[in-house]
């Protein structure tokens, strides 16, 4: 199983969102992506929270969860 590669995407996959609807893993890519921007920009930001692959590396396995959540509901129905 893959694992996060910083703490920031560690964090986020603990954090609680119940109050959106299915929105938790949608939630996950738009704030791992807001980060990802974030160090693409601005080099300091990226240091300190591993580097921009790493970062980027967190987006994608939130988007390869989310897709694989929609594969399952799908599967379901």
């Amino acid at each position: 199983m893959n694992t996060f590669k910083t703490q920031r995407g560690t964090l986020l996959s603990a954090c609680d969102c119940d109050h959106i609807p299915d929105g938790d893993d949608l939630k996950r890519i738009a704030l791992a992506a807001s980060d990802y921007q974030v160090a693409t920009l601005n080099p300091t930001f990226a240091q300190v929270h591993g580097g921009v692959e790493a970062l980027r590396h967190d987006l994608f396995l939130f988007v390869e969860q989310w897709l694989r959540e929609l594969e399952i509901k799908t599967a379901a129905r």
